[in-house]
């Protein structure tokens, strides 16, 4: 059996799907094929009549060949797909069924709808630009598939006052190339779909920022959080018993004076050196008491001399600096401690 590509409807979705039917029983009717989709055929016996069987066979293949054949779109062919082609079945009725259930056909009423949704699209009633190009888009397709005529004129009129009063200023500059047609729809779509890229673009920052801020905000609330649960914490102080001074209930009061928890066996901040390295006064505590016992050995020090001199002014140095108390004076010889005066 020889098929005349030129002679077979190819469906294209709900657009032809009349023309497909029409064109389809045309051809089987030509090769006495039709019942094999449009009616039904007994499978005779293969083992009591097998010449009959064969043919059978052979005529069911050729319709589904034909059905095939016509079964070019892509789209289709995904609508087929997706709603459950079994391949293997060899059946052409199966399919044709499933293409009857899957390619809905347009009706008079549909037809009006679709057409009057297109007519009415806004730019307005959609969230981004993006959302209504696949509005606009699917629309149009519909429309086309529906075997409305628009000219070019009238449609790039109709997306032209879509989306003039959501985009005024932009609208300004394309009304001049509307009046003397130079603007065209893909031309008009092509600038739309460098304001959706803009827009979505700067959506995307802004919500970076939105998020950066709200982090901001949320720290900024946390360490107000943690101030108040200070406070709250502050409030529930007690005094202590051996110093009177405030001090957490979980707390006890050291020999040094600190007030550490009371599961401490030693004071970190007199015994900075057995405080672990996560402790964030350590270098600050280690240093305090260099410095204290520096300062404090230096004094002694430096008192012991000065309470050995004043013992025994006579035989300090003439003009020799002494300290006393933390003062320095000029002590002389020849005078006694008795009648020193010190300022």
């Amino acid at each position: 059996m020889s098929l005349t590509p030129s002679s077979l409807v190819y469906l294209e979705g709900e657009r032809n799907i009349d023309d497909w039917e029409q064109g389809l029983e045309a051809e089987l009717d030509c090769l006495g094929l039709t019942d094999y989709i449009f009616g039904t055929v007994v499978e005779p016996d293969q083992v009591a009549k097998p010449d009959a069987h064969k043919t059978w066979f052979t005529q069911r293949a050729n319709a589904m060949k034909i059905l095939l054949a016509t079964l070019k779109n892509q789209a289709v062919i995904t609508t087929l797909t997706i709603n459950g082609w079994d391949r293997k079945n060899k059946d052409p009725k199966v399919l044709y069924d499933l293409i009857q259930s899957c390619i809905a056909r347009v009706t008079n009423e549909a037809r009006s709808e679709v057409l009057a949704e297109f007519l009415a699209i806004k730019r307005a009633n959609f969230d981004t630009m993006a959302s209504f190009l696949n509005r606009y888009t699917l629309l149009r397709k519909r429309v086309q598939d529906a075997k409305f005529e628009m000219t070019d004129d009238f449609e790039v009129t109709l997306l032209f006052n879509a989306v003039k009063h959501h985009y005024p200023v932009d609208a300004r500059h394309w009304a001049a190339s509307l009046e003397d047609k130079t603007l065209t729809v893909g031309g008009l779509l092509a600038k739309l779909s460098n304001i959706g890229n803009a827009e979505s673009r700067t959506s995307s920052i802004n919500v970076n920022i939105q998020m950066s801020t709200n982090g901001n905000s949320n720290s900024n609330t946390g360490g107000g959080s943690s101030d108040n649960k200070g406070s709250k914490k502050e409030d529930k102080r007690v005094d202590c018993p051996k110093c009177n001074k405030k001090m957490y209930p979980s707390q006890k009061h050291m020999a040094c004076g600190h007030h550490v928890t009371a599961k401490a066996d030693i004071c970190w901040f007199c015994n900075p050196d057995k405080a672990p390295d996560t402790w964030r006064p350590k270098k600050d505590a280690i240093a305090k008491k260099a410095g204290t016992s520096g300062t404090a050995a230096g004094t002694s020090a430096l008192g012991n001399n000065a309470s050995t001199n004043l013992t025994t002014p006579a035989t300090a140095a003439p003009n020799s600096a002494l300290l006393y108390g933390g003062g320095l004076f000029m002590g002389m010889s020849g005078i006694g401690a008795g009648s020193m005066d010190f300022c």
